[in-house]
């Protein structure tokens, strides 16, 4: 027996082993963990004792030295056995009582745990619920007002200035308009000292020599001519009609007779009288209709297009702004493009220049040339040789060599299934009807000697395909006929009329038109 002071370290390792305590550290470490847990037990640590192993021992010791000298040896190892088997089953027992004892507190504090946990999480997730709840429906209420404050002070703030601008532009335009009006005011008192202090022509200060005009130079260049000079010169108004007078000559100066002795003091009429008569103003509606008509000839490049559809466009519009002119011509050039896929190109994508519209119509046309110079193959029904070969037409359409490499693929073969025996009809089978001789001799009689056979050969061969019988021609599906108008609506519109005053001219340039469409044929 021992008291709690009394114990050396390995006593209360023991001790501590036996609770199922940490034994390790120096001695003070392990007599504080042995005291909580005596004291947790109800014990008071000072007055209780502790059994020893050395101490069953020595008295085990003693009992043997006893009967060692009042019995025989026999005796003593039996005593020796007895109590070695009596504190075997003393150890076992308390070997199984602590580890029993152990395993349930284990097990009791493992549950309790496990409860202990689960009831946290369970808490913690719906106060997470609950405040994630909470969090979100203050953070809508918050952005909603948030939102309205907002609109309400940039409808506020809009408000402000816009009425600071309109009353900043009427302050301005009140302003420009009374600045306008000083130097209205200013120009006019300008204008009319210049008029009443002119300066006196003298020897030192010549003038220019007015330019005359008998009507064999453009009218356009004379009237600038003419302007420029009186703008030098300093003219008035009546230095003006006197030149202008004077400067008329010729046929020209015929004109004179006709206008009004109270117009002739009067230089916009007597200016206006010239123009009427030696204008190109009729001229400009004709380059109109021209360059509306202009297409590009089958055989005409895109260059020679290009210059004679900007020659029309500034015949057409002289006096127009340079942008509208840009427009037309543009609108004019893509119009009139004959490659259908170049046009296409062109026109999906405008540009803002005439110069820049033809180097992509030059480019793209450039590009579809040389991906369209392939090899036709005309389809056919060919029986294959013993060779495995078998004959093909091929069709160069262009003017130039096509070079064929080895391994090109010009067209696809496919084994017919059926072969139909068909007759062979005779391609141009003439009419035995005598009913268009006579027309066949009238269409002929205008040609040499050398042609008319042929011709009326020719015309005989495909005489079936005139009307006979006076009935109008109906209708074939075997050919159809489409015109691609890209993504524009087909439209028909009536022929705009041509005023009476230019129907004269007009029938006069019809008339050379016709006439050397007739020399070229």
């Amino acid at each position: 027996m021992a008291k709690f002071s009394e114990l050396k370290i390995q006593q209360l390792k023991k001790e501590l082993e036996s609770r199922g305590l940490n034994t390790t550290g120096i001695k003070l470490e392990p007599q504080a963990r042995l005291r909580e847990a005596i004291e947790l037990e109800a014990i008071d640590v000072e007055e209780y004792d502790f059994h020893l192993e050395g101490e069953e021992t020595t008295k085990m010791a003693e009992t043997v030295t006893q009967a060692v000298t009042s019995t025989d040896l026999n005796m003593i190892l039996a005593a020796i056995s007895a109590q070695t088997s009596t504190v075997a089953s003393q150890l076992e027992s308390q070997k199984t009582d602590i580890t029993s004892k152990l395993a349930s507190q284990l097990e009791e504090q493992k549950t309790y745990m496990s409860s202990q946990l689960e009831e946290e999480k369970t808490y913690l997730s719906s106060q997470m619920e609950s405040q994630e709840t909470r969090i979100t429906s203050k953070m809508e209420t918050q952005l909603k007002e948030q939102e309205a404050r907002i609109t309400v002070q940039l409808e506020a703030q809009e408000a402000r200035i816009s009425s600071k601008l309109e009353a900043r532009m009427d302050e301005k335009i009140m302003q420009f308009e009374e600045k306008i009006e000083a130097e209205v005011d200013a120009l006019r008192g300008r204008i009319q000292e210049l008029q009443l202090h002119r300066p006196a022509v003298s020897a030192s200060n010549p003038k220019v020599k007015t330019p005359s005009f008998d009507g064999s130079v453009p009218f356009q260049v004379f009237k600038l001519q003419f302007e420029k000079t009186a703008a030098v010169n300093n003219c008035n108004t009546e230095d003006k009609v006197a030149a202008l007078f004077v400067a008329l000559k010729g046929p020209a100066a015929e004109i004179l007779q006709t206008i009004p002795e109270y117009e002739r003091n009067s230089y916009e009429a007597l200016m206006a009288a010239v123009e009427r008569r030696y204008g190109s103003e009729h001229r400009k509606q004709i380059y109109q209709i021209e360059l509306q008509n202009r297409y590009q000839k089958a055989n005409e490049t895109l260059q020679e297009f290009v210059s004679d559809i900007e020659r029309l466009a500034h015949l057409a519009n002289a006096d127009a702004p340079v942008e509208y002119t840009e427009r037309v011509k543009i609108q004019s050039f893509i119009n009139g493009i004959r490659d259908v896929e170049t046009e296409r190109a062109t026109y999906a994508n405008p540009k803002q220049t005439f110069s820049e519209t033809v180097f992509h119509a030059l480019t793209q046309h450039t590009s579809s040339s040389c991906e369209s110079r392939k090899a036709r193959v005309g389809k056919t029904l060919a029986m294959t040789k013993q060779d495995g070969r078998f004959p093909i037409r091929v069709l160069n359409e262009f003017n130039s060599p096509i070079k064929l490499t080895k391994g090109a693929i010009l067209g696809r073969c496919q084994e017919a299934d059926v072969i139909i025996n068909c007759e062979q009809l005779e391609e141009h089978v003439p009419t035995s009807n005598n009913d268009l001789s006579n027309d066949i001799m009238a269409w002929t009689e205008e040609l040499e000697e050398d042609y008319q056979s042929k011709a009326k050969q020719l015309l005989l061969n495909y005489a079936n395909i005139f009307d006979q019988n006076g009935f109008k021609p109906g209708r074939t599906k075997v050919v159809k006929h489409q015109i691609d108008t890209g993504d524009a609506r087909p439209i028909r519109q009536a022929p705009r009329s041509v005023p009476l005053a230019k129907r004269e001219v007009l029938s006069q340039i019809v008339q050379e038109m016709n006439d050397v469409t007739k020399k070229d044929s």
